[in-house]
């Protein structure tokens, strides 16, 4: 069959519905030549991942669906896509363009510039002969699957994103496929046999770029790069032969998911048109950027040191490779993300990292018994606590100055200090990060003491001191590798991160009297009067956000806090005393007098009450409340988005009338309306804007289910006094549009 045939083929069955897409796309994989079908491949892709794509992050996979089924058994890693990939691999000189400007700024930068030459990049990067610029990699058919799967994420214009996505479960999958948690994990099926690349054009490229050397000192990638070429030719083994799959999904995930832009003044307008990625990820994003976190660690807790084989070395090093990385992103994410709730998302990101002991057992995954809630930790993690000390101190002081400057009286936010509270109150973890940040104080005197240590101290204290010089040594050195060789680090149970815990203790307070105010008027106000007066009420924009018991919640989860905070560092607090003076004497008592002199001048320049501006969001997205049918809403939400979407002039000029059909539409139309909400501007950050809605369709009322029972009442009645229960309906339509006609006369 001719590849034109082949082509229209393909692209009949890309036009049909999904069900039978997939199935016909199986049947073509098993049955046409690979080789006729390379020219297709690109094609196939930009149908799934592209633009609106297959749906993946908008499809619910708790949902039972043939698509759903369809969808993962087609992308699933033994799928037929999959394998129509590694039958285009076994063509070694088989390579797909994938242009440069569809990455992330940041690596699309830090490629143009040659920062980021690795050996993976070096064999891949194509340079423009003419311009002698990088334009695109030059990817085999497995790379650009892997690429298009992991850019499909980045898009953040999707209207709505479902927590538990066909997305998620297909990353699940990929990840336990092709990064294997088992202790004795056999080679990644099918076999498929590694061909190394050659640089495609890049030596006059590499030799004009300087290279990056955090990604050469470190990356096994680059030592394997560095023999592919003499172990294919002479025979020897090659260490990517069986996890050169592995290398490309970590390699590539990291890449692009992990790659945060934090060179805000060197982007040129230029660039920032061109990009279709902001540098702050959305919130789905930092959701798959967590779930790969937890599974790295998964992945590397399951290393083998008795018999290493090639995978165990990789997991052995996977963590300390892309350590930097991981740091830069969450660190700069927690800087600049916006006083929201969806903080919480990074937050657990973040706590994710630094407590590897939660993901030892991948039998486990997903069950309460992986939380940290009252379990010591081990003392043999203190190596991971000694080599990632950063990750500990410098985003702690972050997650401190931010927690102090939001509202802890709401619910979500008293979440997110309890979780960070629950971490220092482990055992076991304040004394061993207390530990690496006194032998970091103490260099020179722990250098002498285990010189001195082999002469006159016995081999428990040799011992000891050698366990604490290590530490200095990781410790020094994730210090200078994260932050740079000339940052000072401050202790995270020092005396200037003692002066953001008693800021926070200032916001905690004050939120915690807000807090007891709200439940207590809550708990007084009459719970709606009985059950009538719940049916009687239409009032929406009163509903209450939280109950009684969550209102009761927050002031448990602010005094729990609280102690655990006063506990941890060692401050004098008072039980029941609400006084925010008195607390501030009774701290200031228990310190020095430099540091209550700093605390005074910290403390005169920081607002008594934390304000943090609360956007108004549009009012027809706001969440389905309890009174509401859910499906009615959604229903109606459509129907209204497509009034207003197609008939958009007509019912602006209909509003603005002055006539009586004017008059009436005033009265049914939702008016112009101002509102504010967070919006990503040039540079990435997400900044409080104005926005008017114009006047517009809304049908959300019509879901309520206090006006669904008294409809449903009034059908009820007419059908007992022998009328046709359309007249229950009829009726209230009839006295709504003398009301309306009423009002209308009356403007």
């Amino acid at each position: 069959m001719r590849n034109d045939a082949i082509t229209f083929r393909v692209q009949q069955v890309l036009s049909q519905p999904l069900v039978l897409r997939c199935q016909e796309l199986t049947a073509l994989v098993a049955e046409v030549d690979s080789k006729q079908l390379k020219d297709t491949f690109p094609l196939i892709l930009e149908n799934i991942f592209g633009s609106p794509g297959w749906g993946l992050r908008l499809s619910d996979r708790s949902v039972l669906s043939l698509q759903r089924d369809a969808v993962c058994k087609f992308l699933d890693p033994t799928g037929p896509l999959f394998v129509l990939a590694y039958k285009l691999c076994a063509d070694f000189f088989l390579k797909y363009d994938l242009p440069l400007n569809l990455l992330p700024a940041k690596l699309r930068r830090d490629l143009e510039k040659g920062m980021l030459m690795n050996s993976w990049y070096c064999e891949r990067i194509f340079v423009d002969p003419n311009t002698r610029r990088a334009t695109m990699l030059k990817l085999s058919a497995f790379e650009l699957l892997v690429f298009r799967f992991a850019l499909h994420l980045l898009p953040q214009t999707q209207p709505e994103v479902w927590l538990e996505s066909v997305y998620l479960q297909l990353l699940e999958r990929y990840l336990c496929h092709f990064l294997p948690c088992q202790m004795q994990p056999g080679p990644v099926e099918p076999h498929v046999p590694y061909v190394p690349h050659q640089p495609l054009s890049s030596a006059p490229f590499a030799h004009h770029s300087p290279l990056s050397s955090q990604t050469q000192g470190i990356s096994l990638l680059k030592v394997a790069g560095a023999q592919n070429s003499s172990m294919h030719h002479h025979g020897q083994h090659n260490p990517l032969a069986e996890i050169w799959r592995t290398v490309h999904i970590v390699n590539i995930l990291m890449d692009i998911w992990l790659s945060f832009d934090d060179e805000k003044g060197n982007i040129s307008p230029s660039n920032v048109k061109t990009s279709p990625v902001s540098s702050l990820p959305s919130s789905e994003h930092a959701r798959m950027a967590r779930a790969l976190l937890k599974h790295l660690h998964y992945f590397a807790n399951s290393a083998c040191y008795t018999n290493p084989s090639d995978m165990d070395e990789m997991k052995r090093m996977v963590i300390p490779m892309y350590k930097q990385k991981i740091y830069h992103f969450l660190s700069g994410c927690i800087k600049s993300w916006p006083y929201d709730q969806s903080f919480r998302i990074i937050l657990e990101a973040w706590l994710s990292y630094i407590q590897p002991w939660r993901y030892t057992n991948y039998a486990n995954y997903g069950m309460r018994e992986n939380d940290e809630s009252g379990k010591a930790v081990d003392r043999r993690w203190q190596s991971f606590v000694a080599e990632n000390l950063p990750f500990y101190g410098c985003i702690f002081q972050q997650v401190m100055h931010r927690l102090s400057r939001i509202d802890l009286s709401i619910l979500k936010n008293a979440i997110m200090l309890h979780r960070v509270c629950r971490l220092l109150c482990l055992e076991n973890m304040k004394a061993m990060v207390s530990e690496v940040e006194e032998s970091l104080r103490l260099k020179g005197s722990v250098q002498q003491a285990t010189l001195m240590s082999s002469r006159f101290l016995d081999s428990s204290a040799d011992a000891s001191m050698a366990v604490s010089l290590k530490s200095q040594a990781a410790a020094q050195a994730a210090i200078s590798e994260l932050e740079g060789q000339l940052f000072v680090y401050k202790p995270m149970f020092g005396q200037e991160v003692n002066i953001l815990v008693w800021q926070l203790l200032r916001a905690l307070m004050l939120s915690r009297q807000k807090a007891e105010g709200l439940y207590e008027e809550q708990k007084m106000r009459p719970r709606s009067n009985g059950f009538w007066n719940a049916i009687l009420c239409f009032d929406d924009d009163h509903a209450e956000e939280y109950t009684v018991d969550d209102r009761r919640r927050v002031v448990d989860i602010l005094k729990n806090c609280y102690t655990q905070l006063c506990t941890v560092y060692e401050i004098n607090y008072i039980e029941d005393d609400s006084d925010s003076e008195r607390m501030n004497r009774t701290f200031l008592s228990s310190s020095d007098s430099s540091f209550r002199d700093r605390m005074l001048d910290s403390s005169s320049l920081s607002p008594s009450k934390p304000m943090v501006p609360k956007p108004s969001g549009d009012p027809d997205k706001r969440p389905i409340c309890s009174f509401e049918v859910a499906w009615l809403v959604r229903m109606f939400h459509d129907i209204s988005s497509y009034l207003n979407r197609e008939h958009h002039f007509e019912i602006q000029a209909l509003h603005t009338r002055e006539d009586m059909w004017g008059r009436l539409a005033r009265q049914v139309l939702q008016p112009p309306t101002t509102i504010s909400v967070y919006e990503r501007g040039p540079e990435g950050y997400k900044v409080r804007t104005e926005k008017t809605l114009p006047a517009r369709v809304s049908l959300r009322r019509l879901a309520n289910t206090r006006l669904l029972f008294w409809l449903g009442v009034a059908c009820l009645l007419a059908k007992i006094c022998g009328f046709h229960f359309f007249l229950g309906l009829a009726l209230p339509f009839l006295l709504f549009s003398g009301y309306i006609f009423v009002n209308a006369l009356r403007e």
